[in-house]
């Protein structure tokens, strides 16, 4: 309880004022109630030697916010009546241990043994009520009922013993404010049946005439008589409803009432021949060309071509990358090697107002070739048409340390106007002379012959003839260059452009030239 303790001699002077303050005022707190506001999270009462403290009290009223912890000191050994003024349980604990949860709104009688927080009571003595135990407590109302009845709600809190129920009767319900009652016992095979809204149901014979079994016989659907027994068809079921329309028994039966060959308008064949346009079980050898076959048993080859022996169906062998089908007079088509100096068609690509034309992928071969043919530009100033190299397959292309020269022939209506070499080292120039009249009046067409693989090097190499018309100005260029780019790998792509605006119309062609 955390009193004062006076030692024998001292408090001389101050003895009432302590025995007052420490001891009296002390045991009233500790008999006493406090109230506490909770926070919610983790409180902390004290007991302190000599002043107030809280958890001093032996009734304590936590109000605040439920939902947290309430420690108390553990030096202590105490009874406590605690009261959760609160919406949410609170744990009632000694600091660091696990005491107990007091639900909100209730009052619990604990101790403090020292350790922790435990229930001061744990077993109640039996007990005796002066009357029946409501519906609002957990009872029935009830002090007795009906011996073969059952309790039932006649209100939302009040139950009443229904009357004495039928055995093997059916229970019926009497509806709001109504107890249950049953249905008086059946006889057998008869069946519960409805009398309508507002009446009880109760137990029937089925209506007679029923019929309980069923034989379709031979005749039809429609029963000659009522009868509660089997039931023997009469009359004859239309084919609307199912049945033959006739009572023969010839009727459709192809396999004993047909005679001679069913026509292939009624769904036959037409023949009696057991090998009609059956090709799995009725033919035997191999299927002629003049009957739909291929006159032989060859297997497809894959990627082969198919080509005629004369009387038979027959495939070559697959082909490799670059080889051609070659055809001889005495024997069958074979895939060779384009002879020497051969030339590949590999693509084309037609400008329509184009920013480049680019062709990549050059790797099959060591050698190519591009024609284009005129080339005309869309912007009308003074532009030039070049070509550009890459070594990564076009997501690059390289503007600077290219090597070129153009002897440059030019004419109009007044003779030869001179020869000149051209050079520029961030692209490959084409033309013979500046475009500078209209863009519809001056193209560009030529021939370029590419070396990509230098293996050693990886220097690219070209050389072509162009040839350049000015219609507005009459006049008319051309030039054989050639142009060098030292590499660092093998180039493989080609761009074609303009130095000012698009390729407005334009034809160009790649090809392959075969090594050997």
């Amino acid at each position: 309880m955390a009193l004062t303790l006076p030692v024998q001699g001292e408090l001389s002077g101050t003895w009432g004022t302590t025995v007052n303050t420490g001891i009296t005022n002390m045991v009233d707190e500790a008999l006493g109630y406090q109230a506490y506001s909770a926070t919610g999270g983790s409180d902390t009462l004290t007991i302190p030697d000599g002043a107030t403290g809280v958890a001093r009290s032996i009734y304590i009223q936590l109000n605040g916010t439920g939902g947290g912890t309430v420690n108390v000191p553990a030096t202590k050994t105490k009874m406590y009546f605690v009261f959760n003024n609160t919406s949410s349980a609170i744990t009632f604990k000694v600091t660091g241990q696990t005491g107990v949860s007091i639900p909100a709104a209730a009052k619990m009688a604990l101790v403090s043994n020292g350790t922790d927080i435990i229930v001061a009571q744990n077993h109640f003595a039996a007990l005796t009520l002066g009357a029946a135990l409501p519906v609002a407590s957990g009872g029935t109302g009830l002090t007795a009922g009906t011996s073969g009845g059952i309790p039932a709600y006649t209100a939302s809190g009040t139950l009443t013993s229904s009357g004495v129920l039928n055995q093997y009767g059916v229970v019926i319900g009497g509806g709001a404010g109504a107890v249950p009652t049953s249905t008086a016992v059946g006889t057998a095979t008869h069946v519960l049946t409805s009398n309508g809204a507002g009446v009880a149901p109760t137990f029937q014979a089925l209506p007679g005439g029923g019929v309980t079994t069923f034989n379709a016989g031979t005749t039809g659907f429609t029963p000659s008589t009522a009868t509660s027994g089997a039931v023997t068809l009469a009359g004859t079921l239309a084919i609307a409803n199912g049945g033959t329309g006739t009572t023969s028994t010839t009727f459709a039966n192809l396999t004993t009432n047909v005679t001679g060959t069913l026509p292939i308008a009624n769904g036959g064949t037409g023949t009696t021949s057991t090998t009609f346009a059956n090709l799995t079980t009725n033919v035997t050898g191999t299927l002629p060309i003049a009957n739909g076959g291929t006159n032989g048993t060859a297997t497809p080859t894959a990627n082969g071509v198919v080509y005629g022996t004369g009387s038979t169906i027959a495939y070559t062998a697959a082909g490799t990358t670059g080889q051609v089908l070659t055809a001889t007079t005495s024997s069958a088509p074979t895939w060779a090697t384009p002879s020497s100096s051969a030339l590949v068609y590999i693509s084309q690509v037609v400008a329509s107002n184009s920013a480049t034309v680019s062709f990549t992928g050059l790797t099959v071969y060591d050698n190519y070739m591009i024609i284009w043919s005129k080339a005309f530009p869309t912007a009308a100033s003074t532009i030039l048409f070049t070509m550009l190299t890459s070594i990564d397959n076009g997501s690059s292309y390289a503007t600077t340390s290219y090597t070129y020269g153009m002897p440059i022939i030019g004419s109009n209506s007044t003779g030869l106007s001179g020869v000149a070499a051209v050079t520029n080292s961030t692209y490959i120039n084409l033309s013979p002379d500046n475009m500078n009249a209209t863009a519809a009046d001056c193209s560009i067409s030529g021939q370029v012959t590419l070396n990509l693989k230098d293996s050693t090097k990886f220097n690219f190499q070209s050389w072509g003839q162009v040839a350049m018309y000015n219609d507005g100005g009459n006049t008319h260029f051309s030039g054989a260059f050639s142009a060098a780019r030292k590499e660092t790998s093998a180039t493989n792509a080609i761009r074609f452009k303009f130095t000012s605006g698009n390729i407005s119309t334009g034809t160009f062609r790649l090809y392959g030239i075969v090594n050997s």
